[in-house]
């Protein structure tokens, strides 16, 4: 499961190496992999959630063991999944985002978290507000590379969306980002009231392994949550030189790590 603003050839780079040997689902968050947010205000986790549920258990019930891979966005969706239902997930594997300890972070790493996640729920009311055009020119104008999470993850180290126009000027700056995707900031920002159940995650009843990029200038996770996953048993945790898209900047290293961990 891809994140922001992934579609599913988040992991085109990947999935050929497991074709011949597992089923293979590829899920993005909803309305990722089209042209314009179909709900005003995006969709509640719940509901995706319940969506992914089904997903799993149609896979489970024709090939048994299920391991759930999620980056970014579809990290967090895949930890609050296996928080909800508990038994239906045999192995979670975890990209770039883990969980991040408020009193065991830095101040600075904090800041650029909450300020850049910040922008993105502006950008994405006043895409709402008034039309998408501004938003997402109000998201570009975000000084990503002085101030971002992530400054070495420009052109070329993001995977390519599916809806992307590269044969005008706006479709290759936008690559098919926009504004409107930042719906799950909103959500978890200012939509918490409307969950069925509390955005929080639980530990894991399986095992988790967990791979994140070291060339970044944030972090999503803290390192009493490394330390967890190293001393509990069928868990465990990798780094690779390389940014947030880990599944598009070292896939043969990554396809390494998912082979060990589910074998």
């Amino acid at each position: 499961m891809s994140g922001f603003p992934d579609d599913h050839n988040s992991f085109q780079k990947v999935a050929p190496s497991f074709e011949s040997s597992h089923t293979i689902i590829r899920i993005n968050m909803p309305d990722y992999e089209k042209t314009k947010l179909t709900r005003f205000w995006g969709f509640p986790f719940y509901e995706i959630l319940e969506s992914l549920h089904e997903i799993i258990l149609s896979v489970a019930n024709k090939r048994g063991q299920v391991c759930l891979v999620g980056h970014d966005w579809g990290s967090f969706v895949s930890q609050l999944y296996i928080s909800r239902f508990p038994n239906t997930v045999d192995k979670l594997f975890l990209l770039d985002v883990g969980h991040v300890n408020p009193r065991k972070t830095s101040r600075s790493n904090l800041l650029i978290i909450l300020a850049y996640q910040s922008w993105i729920v502006m950008s994405f009311l006043v895409g709402r507000v008034t039309t998408t055009l501004i938003g997402d020119l109000m998201m570009a104008f975000y000084p990503w590379s002085a101030v971002g999470p992530c400054p070495n993850d420009v052109n070329g180290v993001m995977p390519l969306k599916g809806t992307a126009d590269m044969t005008t000027w706006w479709g290759r700056y936008t690559a098919g980002t926009h504004c409107w995707m930042g719906y799950p900031y909103f959500r978890s920002f200012l939509m918490r009231w409307s969950e069925t159940h509390p955005l929080v995650t639980k530990k894991a009843k399986c095992d988790v392994f967990f791979v994140f990029g070291t060339e970044k200038r944030a972090t999503f996770h803290t390192q009493d949550y490394l330390d967890k996953l190293a001393n509990t048993e069928g868990s465990g945790y990798a780094s690779l030189e390389c940014g947030h898209w880990i599944q598009h900047q070292k896939p043969k290293e990554l396809c390494v790590l998912i082979k060990n961990f589910i074998n």
